[in-house]
């Protein structure tokens, strides 16, 4: 049995969610991005969720994006884990108020999903062309593998 930590959704479509978070315009390199609206993805679970689906599985997701790398970043639910600051409590104290070190690094891990930026033609999205940053409040389309 593969621990969660290996699931991935293989990025078929990148979509950007829109729920009060400012995104500026996709790069180029990503021409099959859209903003959306999270009415427009009635069928997208958070990553808790997807992590339950089988593998093999077309499925959208949402949640905030933790790291990126070129042709890879992370997604953490954003229902389960508040990133440090979110409620503005302890933000004195934290000097890293855009990622999860507030939070217990077991739960995080847990409720964090590994994306494969690929575009159409398998090719691994570079890291500045994904045009996301650290909390930003996503979702992808893809199909699950783990």
């Amino acid at each position: 049995m593969k621990t969660p930590a290996t699931t991935s959704l293989l990025l078929a479509l990148f979509l950007a969610g829109c729920g009060g978070d400012e995104l500026g315009a996709p790069p180029p390199a990503v021409s099959t991005g859209s903003f959306l609206l999270a009415a427009d993805l009635p069928d997208a679970v958070g990553v808790l969720a997807a992590k339950k689906v089988a593998a093999g599985t077309a499925i959208t997701v949402y949640g905030r994006v933790q790291r990126t790398a070129t042709g890879v970043f992370t997604l953490v639910d954003d229902e389960a884990v508040r990133y440090c600051g979110q409620d503005r409590s302890g933000m004195d104290d934290c000097e890293t108020p855009w990622d999860y070190c507030c939070e217990n690094p077991e739960e995080v891990r847990e409720a964090t999903l590994v994306v494969d930026a690929v575009d159409a033609t398998g090719q691994e999205v570079p890291k500045d062309a994904l045009g996301i940053r650290p909390l930003d409040l996503v979702a992808v389309r893809g199909t699950l593998s783990k």
